[in-house]
């Protein structure tokens, strides 16, 4: 005698024991290779109390197959459905362990951000930063069927849990009179590190086999990496800044930029400002996230400033840049070496002057 399982694919595989979720289909079929002969499926709750007979219900039903099969389908499985299903035939008798699994609930996480008050230039704005003392933390929750307290736990995949575990800190409480496992994760060092947010998995072991999953998400508002800088070009020189955004859920709207606290639109060709025509947008990572001026001028002296936003929060960047006017660099070096120049030869007609009077004292005291 010997029992299949049958997955979704339709795909047959000989096993002793099985995880259905909670409310799934599952199909047990049982075969011997004698023919004529009748086949029985019994069940027990724990395997070791007794054996009863399995007859349909609106939860369970029981068909005669192909060639002599029996077929047990557990159509809306139920807690109530798990236990130790067993084949019984004239030659044997066969047995598979039925967990029924249910996620019946999951907790998504984000990181907390403060804000700050930045200065650049004249411009006063707000960045957010990582409160560091806040710990993100994801859960979720399973039941299962005959919880094995030695055998039962929860782990975790996604983000870099994986290669840098040292930077989360998991937990799992099993309660057994309730059959549910609990799982936690907490981002011990919540940093500007897109790998750490987005999608993780809850993933309840039992034993070797994974007997469920959840997905849980990790979520940070959007925040700008590179929220100050600086930048000093010459007339002529190309300047490109990208807006760092970190965000999860992702920004979907393009970055939106002012010069000097004054909004800078898309379209910008029809400026009357012949400075503001030469401005253009790229697109690296979002919508217009990097302003390009392919030769800046000396008009183009300003703070430019990023702001983005979804639904969890905005955050903005800005960049002072200035342009070295060269003449004034150069006239600034002329006068100085005008000034060496005066002070050198003061210092000559000095001394010629001195060495005068000393030969006039010199040729008095000598008559």
């Amino acid at each position: 005698v010997s029992i299949y399982t049958t997955d979704a694919n339709g795909r047959r595989q000989k096993t002793y024991q099985i995880f259905v979720q909670f409310n799934s289909y599952a199909k047990l079929t049982c075969e011997t290779d004698l023919k004529g002969t009748s086949l029985t499926w019994e069940h027990s709750v724990t395997g070791t109390s007794p054996f009863v007979p399995v007859v349909s219900s609106p939860f369970i039903s029981v068909t005669d197959g192909r060639n002599g099969e029996l077929l047990l389908e557990l159509t809306k499985s139920r807690l109530s459905s798990s236990g130790v299903y067993r084949c019984r035939g004239p030659s044997g008798v066969s047995s598979v362990t039925v967990h029924v699994v249910g996620a019946i609930n999951s907790l998504n996480g984000s990181v907390i951000l403060r804000r700050r008050e930045e200065i650049l230039g004249r411009l006063l704005f707000f960045t957010s930063h990582v409160d560091p003392d806040e710990r993100p933390s994801i859960s979720c929750q399973f039941v299962i069927s005959n919880l094995n307290p030695d055998q039962t736990k929860i782990i975790w995949r996604g983000g870099l849990c994986q290669s840098h575990p040292e930077l989360y800190q998991t937990s799992t409480t099993l309660d057994s009179n309730s059959n549910t496992a609990s799982g936690r994760l907490t981002l011990i060092r919540p940093g500007l590190i897109s790998q750490l947010y987005g999608t993780y998995q809850c993933i309840l072991k039992v034993g070797p086999d994974e007997a469920g999953a959840f997905e849980v998400k990790l979520a940070i508002p959007p925040v700008v990496k590179n929220s100050k800088s600086y930048v000093y070009l010459y007339p002529g020189e190309k300047f490109a800044h990208i807006c760092e955004i970190l965000a999860q859920p992702t920004v979907k709207s393009s970055v939106l930029w002012a010069r000097n606290k004054i909004p800078l639109k898309s379209d910008i060709s029809a400026s009357s400002t012949k400075h503001l025509q030469r401005i253009r947008w790229d697109s690296v990572t979002l919508p217009n996230d990097r302003i390009v001026i392919d030769a800046v001028e000396l008009s183009d002296r300003a703070i430019y400033s990023c702001f983005v936003y979804n639904d969890m929060g905005n955050s903005t960047g800005a960049v002072y840049l200035q342009v070295i006017n060269i003449w004034s660099i150069a006239s600034a070096t002329i006068f100085v070496i005008a000034e060496l120049f005066l002070l050198s030869g003061s210092a000559l007609l000095c001394a010629k002057y001195k060495d005068m009077c000393h030969r006039q004292v010199r040729s008095q005291n000598a008559s």
